[in-house]
């Protein structure tokens, strides 16, 4: 039986944000069960509701719902163990408001979804505005807490295949990214993960074998608070979650360790250096002058220059190019958004960065047809990755 590698996928990649905003804390928890029917035994099931019904945000929860249908009100966390417990699989959400609530589709303050499958667990679970306000902590604490008691109850029944909690909406904190970005199973910018370094091949993906097994295992930096039971380790990198300095420093901390550890992928579009492919929908040699070529599409001139040891150029043609771009003008007239120098290689380019930037030029280089900018845009991190 294999993981739904898409789920884990699923809105771990989000665009960088220019500047924070308003943010929560999200969960995604999934366990694997060797018993694919498990789900028939109610006291299992209550053992789910019972794992987080002390938990200090579980009063933010109002209304009631299966199958992701409007619900109602409910009071007792024996109400969400019957709908749990029905013997068949089945959604189980909770959500903070009226009964619309529990469909989770307009994104309430406090929702839970029990997600019940052969031989499958999912939890998902989000704090929002007031109810994060009022239970920062508790949005980590009390879920590790419930987690890891799942856990070390089902160790021979079940395993703990995926676990991590991270600020969401997931484009909320900005925070120096490392270069390159990567994709990857887990998120990248969590601030809590779960894992269980001896997850067993047969239940899951080899990759989320590897991947909890180096995480388990690696030390972390200082400061990070590891809590372990039952073989299980929590790695929590944030000690106020509603502190958004230290959210940042803990996403960016957390992508900088994690990212060499586990199974990840550059994201489309960059090299190994970092540097960010050049997409150049047009070009149109005629009518470019001074520059080599123009991409008429989004108005923007390169011109190809071959650099010397010491930083040399043909100084006519960078004059010329330089004085275009002040203007933003081609010699016929032709107005410019943009302009770049494009070197021979990266070696080259970074020779002529600064004098490039001083004239209003971008410095970027070729490598057999591709063309990459090794200063892309962007808040990215100076300090090397890995442990």
């Amino acid at each position: 039986m294999k993981p739904s590698l898409a789920k884990l996928r699923a809105g771990a990649q989000p665009k960088p944000p220019a500047e924070s905003g308003p943010y929560g804390i999200a969960w995604l928890v999934e366990f694997r069960f060797l018993d694919r029917e498990w789900y028939r035994d109610r006291a299992e099931t209550d053992r789910v509701v019972d794992a987080f019904a002390g938990a200090r945000w579980w009063g933010e929860l109002q209304s009631l719902g299966r199958q992701h249908l409007a619900g109602a009100r409910f009071t007792s966390p024996d109400e969400v163990k019957d709908a749990l417990g029905t013997g068949e699989p089945g959604v189980v959400s909770a959500g903070r408001g009226e009964p619309e609530a529990a469909r989770w589709h307009e994104s309430p303050d406090a929702a839970l979804k029990l997600d019940v499958e052969p031989g499958v667990l999912t939890i998902m679970f989000q704090l929002a505005r007031g109810s994060f306000e009022r239970h920062a902590d508790a949005a980590l604490t009390d879920v590790i807490d419930g987690v890891l008691a799942l856990a070390d109850g089902w160790r021979e029944r079940a395993r703990l295949a995926y676990g991590v909690g991270f600020p969401d909406p997931p484009d909320r904190i900005a925070f120096a990214r490392a270069r390159p970005p990567r994709t990857a199973l887990r998120r990248l910018d969590a601030v809590v993960d779960i894992v269980d370094p001896e997850l067993p091949p047969e239940l899951v993906h080899e990759a989320q074998v590897d991947d909890a097994r180096a995480i388990g295992t690696t030390p972390t930096p200082p400061g990070v608070q590891r809590i372990e039971r039952g073989g299980v380790i929590a790695l929590r990198w944030v000690g106020d979650p509603a502190d958004r300095d230290a959210m940042a420093r803990a996403c960016a901390a957390h992508e900088r360790w994690i990212a060499p550890l586990v199974h990840s992928e550059i994201r489309t579009g960059w090299n190994e250096a970092g540097d960010l492919q050049v997409v150049i929908g047009n070009r149109s040699a005629g009518k470019a002058e001074p520059f080599s070529f123009l991409d008429p599409t989004d108005r923007v001139a390169y011109l190809e220059v071959t650099v010397g040891a010491g930083g040399e150029v043909d100084e006519a043609a960078w004059a010329a190019a330089a004085a275009a771009a002040r203007k933003g003008v081609l010699s016929n007239g032709g107005k410019l958004q943009g302009a770049a120098v494009v070197a021979q290689d990266r070696a080259a380019a970074l020779r002529i960065a600064e004098r490039a930037g001083a004239g209003g030029l971008r410095a970027l280089y070729r490598q057999g047809e591709l063309i990459w900018d090794p200063f892309p845009p962007g808040n990215w991190s100076t300090e090397a990755t890995g442990p």
